[in-house]
C-alpha cells in the first residue's frame, strides 16, 4: 500500500467566530502546494464538537469545492445523534467528498456491543466509504482490533480506520488482525511521529495535525519512505520527534496551531471557539522558542 500523508484541516474562523470560507480556501492551497495527499475538514484539528450542523454542511461544501481533483477530500461527519451524523455523511458524498470520516460515540463510556450496534447503523445509512475515528483519550471507549474486524467484515463501505492512540501496539494489533481478512482496509495513525512505522507494518500512513504547518515536510517523508532513502526518513524523523512538542504547548494543540499559522500568514485568524482559548502569554513564550528551535 502506497503510504499516504492526509492532513486534518483546522477550520479558519473570522474575528468574531464565524467560518471564515476564503481564509479556509487559504489554508486548503497552501496544504496542496506542500504535496499533501489530501485533506480531513471537522476531524478534531477542525473543532467539529463546536459547529452546527448547518455550519458543517457549509464548510463541506466550500472544502469539496476548493480540493477536489486536486487531493483527496474526507469530511468530518460525527454528530452526537446517528441519525444526524447519517444527514451530514451523505450531505456530504453527495457533494463529491471521496469518503467521510465518524468519531466513535463519545461522552458515555460505552462498550463492544454498543459500537458495533452504532457502527452497524451508521453504515447502513451512509452512501459511501467511511472512515473509522478511533479517538479513546477524547470519546472514553476503546475500540478493540476484533470490533474493527467485525466492522470490516460486515460493511465494505467501511474501507479504514484513523488511529489517534499514544502507543503504537493498539495500531500493531489492528493491522495484523484487520489486514489479514481486509487487504485492502487503510489504517492511518493519529499523530504525526508515527508515519513511517505505520507505513512500514503495511498501513495507510498517517492522519497527523503538525501538517497543517509544514506538508512539505510529510509529503518529503512519503517520497523518502518510497524511494527507501534511510538517512532522508531517519533526518524527517527526528525533525518530527521535535516537532510533537508544539501538541504540549496547550490542550488541546488547536490555539498553538492556528497562531502559528497566523503568523506565518497562512491564514487571516487564530479565532477559536468555546471551550478552547487563546494562548496565554506563558504558552505564547514557550511556542515561540519551539518555533526558533524548529527553525520555523
Amino acid at each position: 500500500m502506497r503510504p499516504q500523508f492526509i492532513t486534518p484541516a483546522i477550520t479558519v474562523f473570522d474575528s468574531v467566530g464565524q467560518i471564515d470560507p476564503s481564509g479556509n480556501e487559504k489554508l486548503y492551497d497552501h496544504l496542496i502546494n506542500g504535496g499533501i495527499d489530501g485533506i480531513v475538514v471537522m476531524g478534531s484539528s477542525g473543532e467539529f464538537p463546536a459547529l452546527t450542523k448547518k455550519e458543517m454542511e457549509l464548510l463541506a461544501e466550500t472544502a469539496i469545492a476548493c480540493v477536489k481533483g486536486r487531493a483527496q477530500i474526507l469530511v468530518g461527519a460525527s454528530r452526537m445523534q446517528a441519525e444526524e451524523t447519517i444527514e451530514v455523511a451523505n450531505f456530504a458524498l453527495k457533494k463529491g467528498a471521496d469518503a467521510v470520516m465518524i468519531i466513535s460515540p463519545y461522552y458515555f463510556p460505552v462498550g463492544q456491543e454498543n459500537l458495533l450496534s452504532y457502527y452497524d447503523r451508521v453504515a447502513a445509512g451512509v452512501d459511501g466509504p467511511i472512515l473509522l475515528y478511533h479517538y479513546p483519550g477524547v470519546t472514553g471507549c476503546t475500540m478493540t482490533a476484533e470490533t474493527v474486524r467485525t466492522l470490516a467484515q460486515r460493511h465494505d463501505n467501511i474501507v479504514g480506520l484513523k488511529d489517534t492512540v499514544t502507543a503504537f501496539g493498539h495500531t500493531r494489533q489492528l493491522l495484523n488482525t484487520v489486514l489479514p481478512v481486509r487487504p485492502e482496509f487503510r489504517i492511518y495513525s493519529g499523530f504525526d511521529e508515527f508515519f513511517a512505522l505505520t507505513a512500514l507494518s503495511g498501513g495507510a500512513g498517517a492522519i497527523g495535525g503538525l501538517s497543517n504547518l509544514i506538508p512539505a515536510h510529510f509529503s518529503a517523508w512519503r517520497e523518502a519512505i518510497l524511494s527507501g532513502d534511510i538517512t532522508k526518513m531517519t533526518e524527517l524523523q527526528q525533525k518530527t520527534n521535535q516537532a510533537m512538542a508544539l501538541y504540549d504547548i496547550s490542550s488541546p494543540f488547536i490555539p498553538a496551531m492556528k497562531r502559528v499559522l497566523k503568523w506565518k500568514g497562512i491564514i487571516p485568524s487564530d479565532t477559536v471557539r468555546l471551550p478552547l482559548l487563546p494562548l496565554n502569554q506563558t504558552q505564547e513564550a514557550s511556542l515561540n522558542h519551539l518555533m526558533t528551535a524548529l527553525n520555523l
